[in-house]
């Protein structure tokens, strides 16, 4: 008889911080069960380590891990022969997570949009970055504003009062504009993960406007495009920010603590 079905939908084999399993595991001490019945071994685990460990726990309880697609006997012969099975399952995920993760390494190296939030100011065109020029001129105008030294609680107040909102649809909060005026996409940088790629994709803001922050890794790049904005105005917001921490800590060193919960809070 089938005792129970433990089942984690959308979870990945490759750890076993999973609710279901772990209450499989949590059962097997209590006696529940005889047997643990599998479509496959890499549907109990994909890491070898995990795996043998999971099972070891099984069988000081008294229970058994059966396949039944890999159908094995329990001896000497037969353990060795599941342990390959178990050894073949984290071999094939492993190699399945390299090719995907090369496959998306070369669609970034293209400026392929790879999913995620879509920044204020943009759409998405076959898989592109493309300006949207209602949603650039919101954009423009935060900068804007915040290089003439508008606290985050006074936009916040501004575009929520206008009944303007982010990107995803949600009235703008103090974390929203701090997110914005430090996406260097805006800059024309093209990112995912690791990879930076300069001029990619068509910048927003010149760079001298207020993003600050080094590229992780810089891809060259042959795109050149023309900025929106004209380069010189960026160093304004770097220099209305000193001038505020400076006031604010009565001329003493501005750490990014202080900076931070004093200038924003």
């Amino acid at each position: 008889n089938i005792v129970n079905e433990y089942v984690d939908r959308a979870k990945s084999g490759r750890t076993d911080n999973r609710y279901h399993f772990k209450k499989m595991i949590d059962d097997s001490e209590k006696g529940h069960f005889d047997a643990v019945l599998v479509y496959a071994l890499s549907r109990f685990g994909r890491d070898i380590y995990q795996i043998l460990s999971n099972e070891s726990r099984l069988e000081n309880n008294g229970v058994c891990l059966l396949s039944v697609t890999e159908e094995t006997e329990n001896t000497p012969a037969g353990r060795m022969a599941r342990h390959m099975h178990m050894a073949f399952a984290e071999y094939y995920s492993d190699e399945l997570a390299e090719k995907v993760e090369r496959g998306l390494i070369n669609k970034a190296e293209k400026a392929i949009f790879l999913g995620g939030p879509r920044p204020l100011g943009y759409k998405i065109v076959n898989q592109k970055y493309v300006i949207d020029d209602a949603e650039a001129a919101i954009v423009k105008e935060i900068f804007q504003k915040y290089a003439e030294g508008w606290s985050y609680q006074q936009l916040c107040d501004e575009f929520n009062g206008r009944h303007i909102t982010t990107s995803t649809g949600k009235p703008f909060n103090k974390n929203s504009f701090h997110v914005l005026l430090k996406n260097r996409r805006y800059l024309g940088y093209y990112i995912y993960d690791k990879i930076e790629i300069p001029g990619a994709i068509p910048p927003i803001i010149d760079e001298k406007l207020g993003i600050t922050g080094l590229p992780r890794q810089i891809w060259n790049c042959k795109c050149h495009m023309s900025p929106v904005v004209e380069r010189p105005d960026f160093i304004r917001i770097e220099n209305a920010k000193r001038t505020i921490c400076e006031k604010i800590t009565n001329s003493k060193q501005c750490d990014n603590n202080a900076w931070r919960y004093r200038r924003f809070g």
